[in-house]
């Protein structure tokens, strides 16, 4: 949840979008409101800690570890090149676009990232699906937002990475059901041969960005087979930052560590400015740099979640800060 959209509305909606601030808050509101009986909000009280004793059970079954460095550095690396992918991807698109084609040539793209910058192959599959045709291929310049286009007449017959990569992101397309909005694809080489394919919601206006409904698999080495699946955040929500803002914040409840998309959505929104994230037992903050660091353990706690539960608003958030919170300014 993005805590400059914590208002009240509906439980269910909120709860799934990983609102623990927020169900707090409503539940605090409505026994004062409706001025139910002290046992029916002590009701209220002892199923919302079962609730959040199932979210962070592996928290209170023994003491939580931080992530070690490396895993964490491990996170801001993919971020920063799922942002790089994604850049690349509709720089190379202009660049593409403006040479004469034939219709049926194209349908499809696959980036990788190069010792002298990222590479787009622009091709299709051949009928039996055992090739990948490349018909045209953009180089990144030196200076990176330029790419050239070089055309393949006849295309090259591709049968390794770029054939696997274009196959991976088709069977995670194939396996993934989201909303009736556009979405982004990129594939990262993973450990041992395989290959991540992302899947992120594509921004449509200008200075609305969307965040969540994003998934990460991991897809055999040949790109037919789902390895494993990592849903990276719930429901999406399409959000502003004001031009003066210093930082912004969200809880997580799916891990307990930050997201590959965490640092690209840093890398992508304007302006650039760190965000913090509470997980059930850690705060990290995600900075402009593209770096993961742990700033706070336990600072998704209650005696936190009740402050700002009290506050009527972000921007009072913004100006009270959250006490003995570390690093936030």
């Amino acid at each position: 949840m993005i805590l400059s959209l914590m208002q009240p509305g509906d439980f269910t909606q909120n709860l799934h979008r990983g609102g623990v601030v927020s169900v707090i808050a409503m539940l605090h509101q409505s026994c004062s409101r409706l001025r139910i009986r002290r046992t029916i909000c002590d009701m209220y009280r002892c199923l919302f800690g079962v609730l959040l004793i199932s979210l962070c059970a592996a928290g209170l079954a023994q003491k939580p570890q931080l992530p070690a460095s490396d895993e964490l550095a491990a996170i801001a690396i993919r971020g920063k090149l799922l942002y790089e992918y994604d850049q690349a991807a509709w720089q190379s698109t202009d660049a593409v676009q403006k040479v004469d084609m034939p219709k049926g040539a194209i349908d499809r793209y696959v980036a990788q990232k190069t010792e002298s910058g990222w590479t787009v192959m622009w091709g299709r599959f051949t009928q039996s699906r055992d090739k990948f045709l490349i018909a045209y291929e953009a180089i990144q310049s030196e200076s990176p937002e330029v790419f050239t286009v070089k055309k393949h007449e006849p295309p090259l017959e591709d049968t390794g990475f770029y054939f696997h990569a274009a196959l991976a992101i088709a069977t995670a397309r194939q396996e993934f059901h989201g909303e009736q909005r556009p979405y982004n694809m990129a594939v990262l080489p993973a450990d041992k041969g395989g290959l991540y394919v992302y899947i992120l919601p594509a921004q449509t206006d200008e200075g609305v960005y969307p965040v969540g409904g994003d998934i990460r698999y991991l897809i055999s080495g040949d790109g037919l087979n789902i390895v494993s699946k990592r849903r990276m955040h719930q429901d999406i929500i399409n959000f502003t930052i004001r031009n003066d803002s210093t930082y912004s914040l969200h809880t997580h409840i799916l891990s307990d560590t930050p997201e590959d998309s965490d640092v690209f959505d840093v890398l992508a929104r304007r302006p650039l400015i760190p965000e913090y994230i509470f997980t059930c037992n850690f705060t990290y903050k995600v900075t402009p740099e593209a770096t993961v660091e742990a700033v706070e353990a336990k600072a998704c706690g209650k005696v936190c979640e009740d402050y700002v539960a009290k506050l009527p608003s972000f921007q009072a958030f913004r100006k009270a800060g959250c006490p003995g919170m570390a690093g936030i300014p």
